[in-house]
């Protein structure tokens, strides 16, 4: 069961910031292409042939009749990797630090016991020890003006 709740924890809560509208780009008739038009979230098209055309047009990803529908709250899917950045900024911080994400550390010496466990909810757990590992990140290059 607890495997069940990290799942769900770690999951569910991306569900809250997905967008139900997508944007669709479909060839279409002229007869379809019509209909579209008459749509809400029609947004482009442009003629192929004598009957084909290119259309792009935001489409509910939700079957009503099989799902209720969406609701998005991003402020929802935003507040969990929020509070675990805040979570995680003393980690950041150590002058040890090679790499965090938002439930993990990798460090060049070992992490202080009180924030270790394997069973207590909002602990780190201590995966395994590494003598190597490669870390790729971003180099940003200023140029001053």
């Amino acid at each position: 069961m607890s495997y069940v709740y990290k799942i769900l924890m770690n999951s569910l809560y991306g569900r809250f910031g997905i967008n139900p509208l997508c944007r669709v780009t479909d060839i279409v008739s002229k007869d379809e292409r019509e209909n579209l038009l008459k749509r809400d979230g029609f947004m482009f098209s442009e003629q192929i042939s004598q009957n084909c055309y290119v259309v792009k047009y935001l489409k509910n990803t939700y079957d009503v009749r099989k799902h209720h529908p969406a609701i998005s709250a991003v402020q929802l899917a935003a507040a969990k990797p929020g509070s675990a950045r805040i979570y995680m900024h003393p980690f950041i911080l150590r002058d040890d630090c090679i790499y965090t994400d938002t439930d993990s550390a990798v460090t060049q010496t070992p992490l202080p016991p009180e924030s270790l466990s394997s069973t207590v909810l909002g602990k780190l757990k201590l995966e395994d020890k590494i003598r190597m590992g490669i870390f790729l990140a971003l180099l940003l290059q200023y140029v001053s003006s």
